[in-house]
């Protein structure tokens, strides 16, 4: 399908959701044990070594240049980590080089959509028994000209377990000069998802609530959310 095809719109999308697992949501978690600004410093740089945010930083990544990240705005390191850090084999919508900043129109939407990844890793590692995470909800506004897909017109990128085609689909939108998309959520029929593929376009970050979820093995969508 020619993206040529693909509608537009400008949207503006205020309050939505991204959650992220609260062991990454915060700062490094020893520094507060140390005495000085110096020791302190050489965390940061023995960090630095495995940390994907502060290398593309140094313009060190493959896939994403300083000149793209945002600096000195509330929770950039957050805004920054989403397109420094992708999953080794990427997401729906980005590939293995480059992350990208995805959130949901609603927390319901949001949660089913990671609750079934989560499900998948505990599989994967043997997991057994009752599944329990911590996530820390951030609120986002985003803005720009997405492109629209639809379930009756583009189901071949919204399949349920193959992100071959909705990969290929945005090479070709970002090689163009694409901002995002928004597409139906996959987990949630009556949610929507948004990926931005510009750090720039992703604005007003706020941590919201910490929760707990817990839910039975096979069983994500009957989950429990516990605030923290």
């Amino acid at each position: 399908m020619p993206v040529q095809s693909i509608p537009t719109k400008h949207i503006r999308a205020l309050d939505t959701h991204r959650l992220i697992p609260t062991a990454y949501a915060e700062p490094l978690i020893f520094s507060e044990l140390l005495d000085s600004d110096e020791e302190i410093g050489l965390l940061y740089e023995l960090e630095s070594i495995t940390n994907q945010r502060l290398r593309a930083e140094e313009n060190l990544s493959m896939g994403i240049g300083s000149d793209e990240l945002v600096f000195g705005i509330n929770h950039f390191r957050v805004i920054n980590a989403a397109f420094t850090y992708a999953s080794p084999l990427g997401g729906r919508f980005n590939s293995p080089q480059r992350g990208a900043w995805y959130c949901s129109d609603t927390f319901k939407t949001a949660i089913s959509e990671v609750l079934h990844h989560k499900e998948i890793e505990y599989q994967e590692i043997g997991d057994e028994g009752t599944r329990t995470v911590n996530y820390k909800d951030f609120l986002a506004d985003i803005a720009g000209e997405l492109h629209i897909l639809s379930r009756k017109s583009h189901q071949k990128f919204l399949v349920l377990e193959s992100y071959v085609e909705s990969q290929k689909l945005a090479a070709e939108l970002f090689t163009n000069g694409a901002v995002g998309i928004k597409y139906p959520s996959s987990r949630n029929t009556n949610g929507t998802n948004y990926v931005i593929f510009r750090p720039h376009s992703v604005s007003n970050v706020r941590a919201d609530k910490n929760f707990t979820v817990t839910w039975k093995k096979g069983e994500p969508q009957k989950y429990t959310v516990t605030e923290i």
